[in-house]
């Protein structure tokens, strides 16, 4: 088995290699291991310090302009490795359990998946204790899915968007594997804005994963979850909670990110998406003091 961990980082060289570093200290032994990390070219520093170590470590860099979202760097890291599992780290933790890659060879062989092509399982995130935010895809499912994150939000949603689609296709939440990925967590994005739109196109993209998860069934054919519509329900409620909640985490952050360009356009294509399937109309943002 080949296993690549895709690394997104800006600002953390060092937390970067204290990651890879673990990972080969933990890791059997048995399985091939790739690292590829993905950082901002407009990060001279980190780029520096990653260079001097990749070269005697065989870490690859990808360097690129400073993505709209994060998890535009994972999903370009996806097309430059043949592995047949991915992991998606950040670079604000550990892999802390020792063994990892038998946890996942053996979760890979004897997890009863409703079929060999959704193998997909997510580390125990000390951060965000029992969700699925960290994530080990097979590369079948990311061949399925088109991508390892849906990349149009400039934080959060994304890797919601990955369970969503995945109870739509199986009627149940993904497998939590026995692997703990170890972080101080408590620290919000500064950049989180304007909830109550990303919300809403949250909720009005949720067609396009029900319809995904329709089409994935059909290609692999599996039945349609008798429970679909209480899972459907399930993250509607999720909604209603969710959006007051992040209203008052951005109302804590007390020097939240200025706008810059990556966030308007993505916001200008939210806002859009939303008009053009018949949402309600949003203002685009024009200055720092609009931070809802």
């Amino acid at each position: 088995m080949k296993i690549a961990a895709l690394i997104a980082t800006r600002g953390r060289p060092q937390q970067v290699i204290g990651i890879v570093e673990s990972m080969r200290m933990l890791a059997t032994g048995e399985h091939e291991l790739e690292f590829l990390v993905a950082c901002d070219d407009d990060d001279g520093t980190t780029y520096g310090h990653l260079c001097k170590h990749a070269s005697a470590t065989n870490v690859r860099l990808d360097v690129g302009p400073r993505p709209t979202s994060p998890s535009m760097c994972w999903n370009r890291l996806a097309k430059l490795t043949d592995a047949d599992v991915l992991l998606t780290l950040p670079d604000d933790g550990i892999i802390a359990t020792p063994n990892w890659d038998h946890c996942i060879n053996w979760a890979w062989r004897n997890h009863d998946f409703p079929h060999k092509d959704l193998r997909i399982g997510a580390m125990r995130d000390s951060a965000n204790p029992g969700q699925p935010t960290l994530f080990v895809m097979g590369r079948r499912w990311v061949e399925l899915v088109g991508h390892v994150f849906d990349d149009r939000y400039p934080y959060w949603f994304s890797d919601t968007a990955i369970a969503e689609t995945y109870s739509f296709i199986t009627g149940h939440g993904i497998p939590m594997l026995p692997i703990d990925f170890a972080s101080k967590g408590g620290k919000w994005n500064p950049r989180l804005r304007k909830m109550k739109l990303w919300w809403t196109h949250y909720m009005y993209t949720r067609q396009e994963r029900v319809q995904k998860a329709l089409d994935i069934r059909a290609q692999l054919g599996l039945p349609m979850p008798s429970n679909l519509s209480d899972i459907v329900g399930g993250w509607m409620k999720r909604d209603e909670d969710g959006l007051p909640a992040s209203e008052e985490i951005v109302r804590q952050i007390e020097h939240p990110s200025p706008l810059d360009v990556r966030y308007l356009d993505a916001e200008r294509e939210a806002i859009e998406y939303v008009r053009s399937h018949g949402g309600p109309t949003f203002e685009s943002s024009t200055h720092d003091g609009d931070r809802f």
